[in-house]
């Protein structure tokens, strides 16, 4: 006996829809004038997220169009997993969903990668897993066999088990172990498509969301940036392929927005004052606590600029913390503190901050000493400690 669950999501008010050249472009370094637009002008669902991947608020995504960005070099002979024909009948029914992988990959379940890449989706409904289905169908199956036998063998009974522990995984009716189903629509042909939604681990969302996109580069462009000098290490010239040298404090104005070619992440596309251009990728860490003391719009450049003294804040961008800092200097450069001591003594609170691998010590709001376990050698100058960044 087999049951068909289908519960779509719809939104209730729609905010605001708008149109826009939202143009998804591929830029290969060091190739310039060969940019390959993959977007053209549409009408985008109003996205009100400031993160491409939604985790479980999978509602969000229904009406929304995806664009199916690339893999690494090295992985795209095994192509896409959790693409499929159809979302199945459960895990060991006739029709099950693994053996039907669209546009297989020759000797696999997953699907081709060459047919696959570039193509846009658009997201009709969000599906429950049909795991859940059947694993609630299995359960009163075998309840089923104990009344018509009178007896419950050991075969049942380990059967049992098994069932019993898969139902536990059962969150919310919806998502089995994590997983619901996305049901999409190929916008060039046509093709009814079901991927395998992981609402645990942004890892296995390959899709980049085109109103996200639109959202970022209306965020963007146009404004102007001051970058701590770890952020500007890996940025690239368009030009040359090669790592952009920049001096301390430099500015530099978002143009454009983009997808570098090698792990196929969103990439502002930025300029300097003499017109050369650079991408830096990994613009997913703009945004929120993550990017604290990293990167600065003009305004809080010159703000800092002003209140710490340009000599202070060129320290502060290149990660480095002295003796007779504020405990506010100290954390723009390094971040937050791990970990926080409070030492009452003689009537002053004597503060200790923790990183990984480094100790501040703050009297009267000061810095007083630095313990640095990783670089012991290198005196008052402490390198970024990228443990302490938390994840977006």
């Amino acid at each position: 006996m087999k049951q068909t669950i289908c519960i779509s999501f719809f939104v209730l008010a729609v905010v605001a829809f708008y149109k826009a050249d939202a143009q998804i472009t591929i830029t290969k370094i060091p190739r310039t004038g060969n940019v390959e637009v993959l977007f053209e002008k549409e009408t985008l669902k109003y996205y009100d997220s400031l993160q491409n991947f939604l985790g479980r608020n999978v509602s969000m995504y229904v009406g929304q169009s995806f664009y199916l960005k690339g893999i690494v070099s090295d992985m795209r002979e095994y192509g896409f997993r959790d693409f499929y024909i159809t979302n199945g009948s459960g895990l060991y029914g006739e029709d099950n969903y693994v053996v039907n992988p669209y546009k297989p990959n020759q000797g696999s379940f997953n699907s081709s990668y060459d047919e696959l890449v570039g193509k846009y989706f658009e997201v009709l409904e969000v599906l429950p897993s049909p795991d859940i289905e059947y694993y609630r169908v299995a359960k009163e199956a075998l309840k089923d066999i104990k009344i018509i036998t009178g007896k419950e063998d050991a075969k049942s009974k380990k059967l049992a088990i098994e069932i019993n522990k898969n139902l536990k995984l059962i969150d919310s009716n919806f998502f089995f172990n994590g997983h619901c189903f996305f049901k999409l629509r190929e916008q060039v042909s046509g093709d009814i498509v079901y991927f395998k939604y992981n609402s645990k681990d942004r890892f296995f969302f390959p899709f980049i969301v085109l109103g996200y996109f639109e959202k970022v580069r209306q965020l963007l462009i146009g404004n102007k940036y001051v970058f701590a000098d770890d952020w500007l290490r890996g940025a690239k010239d368009i030009e040359t392929g090669k790592n952009v040298e920049s001096n301390v404090g430099e500015i530099w104005k978002c143009v454009g927005l983009t997808i570098e070619d090698k792990f196929y992440r969103i990439s502002p596309i930025l300029m300097d004052s003499f017109g050369r251009k650079a991408i830096i990728s990994h613009y997913g860490e703009w945004l929120g606590e993550y990017i604290y003391g990293k990167v600065f719009s003009d305004k809080e450049a010159n703000m800092y600029r002003s209140k710490f003294g340009s000599n202070n804040f060129d320290s502060i961008l290149l990660g480095r913390v002295f003796v007779g800092m504020s405990k506010e200097m100290c954390s723009v450069s390094l971040g937050k503190p791990t970990k926080i001591h409070v030492i009452k003594k003689s009537g002053e609170s004597i503060e200790q901050w923790l990183y990984l691998g480094i100790e501040l010590t703050f009297d009267n709001g000061l810095l007083k000493s630095i313990k640095d376990f990783q670089y012991p050698n290198q005196g008052k100058k402490v390198p970024t400690n990228k443990a302490v960044k938390k994840s977006p």
